[in-house]
């Protein structure tokens, strides 16, 4: 059987006090942080052009046109609720992911190399 580690999913995908936790093959661990990586790289350039979005103005000076613009930018860049504000959060639950697989991976060969150590010194001649 392949050694697993541990993830929780951070609230921003659902988990909650340890809800929505999933497990990893340790073989596996490398190639699926390059994933969440890669993943994180796209929602930072999304990130990018939603922060654009933020910095248009309208074609004409007519209140429609003002109003559309000013709905269109506040749902792609403002502070509550927008297309920004969900891109930072994805990023920061990615991130944390990447954090969480670093650290268990670690921990997991931490406890292995230990594992091993006591396994060699058992059987070691005493004398």
């Amino acid at each position: 059987m392949p050694a697993r580690v541990a993830l929780a999913l951070p609230p921003a995908f659902g988990g909650a006090d340890g809800a929505g936790a999933f497990h990893v093959d340790l073989d596996g661990a490398p190639a699926l942080r390059a994933r969440l990586l890669d993943a994180v790289g796209e929602l930072r350039a999304a990130r990018v052009a939603a922060g654009e979005l933020g910095g248009l103005r309208a074609p004409a000076a007519d209140p429609v046109s003002r109003l559309a613009v000013d709905r269109l930018v506040n749902r792609a860049a403002g502070p509550h609720g927008s297309l920004a504000v969900a891109l930072d959060e994805a990023i920061a639950a990615l991130t944390d992911l990447v954090d969480q697989l670093d650290a268990s991976v670690r921990d997991y060969q931490s406890r292995d190399d230990e594992v091993a150590d006591a396994v060699r010194a058992a059987g070691e001649p005493r004398g």
